[in-house]
């Protein structure tokens, strides 16, 4: 990894999706401006935006394309560069460092100022506005948190909540876009945005399955009412779906450079695997697993294995 300035800070943090190394450069004076790859939607910044690209991402799939992706055997030359331009391509913004963000650097006694770097699995995104609500009003969070839980040490709370909204990177995984399960919200976004946070985002899995999709049709379901019941529930919003799950590194510091880099070898292959799983058996273990489908506990498929972004942020100066 080519090294930007004389200083450079180097924190890893291991994760379920893979290792996520940041490199954190600071004192950095000089300009470079990061192009968008020709796969890539790029928005483009200000005239005096020259350091940090403003936005980009790569091009979203179609509703059809998600279909092919979960049903072909063999996909066609222009989705496969698509997908491989998704799944090597980051999600970017560095919006915040333009609307005057700056990082917190908070001090630590002996430390001085120092970087503090927060994982958290955020499982999907399923409680994003709670999530929201813990940086954004504090107070309110605490409200609900004791209204809502028979047991809560507000003061215990409150020190550790203050602990994360020092936190100047913040590494989130398991995080949606555009699936029904989180309301096809783009949620790395969404944070970016209620924080104030520079993001880059990196597509681990593309999730393809019969239930994501909204083409399960629960042919060995024997009640048809309740088989019509569950098929509407199962229903997807075709403008809205993208079916994307990955990671996302919400930094204060504006982002040089974010690289995905794919692993070569998994331990398991999720795709291959878990498509085969789908035997008669196991569609007869599902017709039994109703409260499976009634609780919304979707099966996943994934048609690329586990992705681990590399990225570079460098302070604003």
């Amino acid at each position: 990894m080519k090294r930007i300035s004389m200083a450079t800070i180097l924190a890893a943090v291991l994760i379920a999706g893979g290792l996520v190394t940041l490199y954190v450069t600071q004192g950095r004076r000089g300009k470079e401006t990061i192009p968008a790859s020709a796969s890539t939607e790029a928005i483009p910044a200000s005239q005096d935006a020259g350091k940090y690209v403003r936005r980009q991402q790569p091009t979203m799939f179609s509703y059809d394309e998600l279909v092919a992706l979960g049903t072909s055997k063999k996909i066609s030359a222009e989705l496969a560069d698509k997908l491989h331009a998704i799944t090597t391509t980051p999600f970017l913004s560095n919006e915040a460092y333009y609307q005057g963000a700056q990082p917190h650097r908070p001090k630590l006694a002996q430390l001085g100022s120092s970087l503090r770097v927060v994982a958290w699995n955020i499982e999907r995104g399923l409680q994003l506005d709670g999530i929201k609500l813990l940086f954004t009003n504090t107070e309110e969070f605490l409200r609900q948190a004791d209204r809502n839980e028979q047991e809560v040490d507000s003061a215990q709370m409150r020190q550790d909540i203050e602990v994360l909204k020092s936190a100047d990177i913040i590494v989130l995984n398991e995080v949606d876009w555009g699936l029904k399960r989180t309301g096809y919200r783009a949620v790395a976004q969404e944070l970016g945005n209620a924080l104030s946070m520079n993001w880059a985002y990196g597509v681990e899995f593309i999730e393809v399955d019969p239930i994501s999709l909204g083409t399960e049709k629960l042919e060995e379901w024997k009640d048809e009412a309740e088989r019509q019941r569950l098929l509407a529930e199962i229903q997807v919003d075709e403008t809205q779906l993208r079916g994307l799950h990955g990671t996302v590194v919400l930094s204060r510091y504006p982002i040089l450079e974010a690289r995905l880099k794919p692993f070569q070898m998994a331990g398991y292959d999720w795709y291959g695997e878990e498509k085969q799983a789908l035997s008669p058996l196991e569609k007869g273990k599902r017709v039994g697993a109703e409260a499976a489908f009634a609780a919304k506990r979707w099966r996943n498929f994934f048609h690329r294995s586990e992705i681990s972004p590399i990225l570079s942020s460098s302070r604003a100066t």
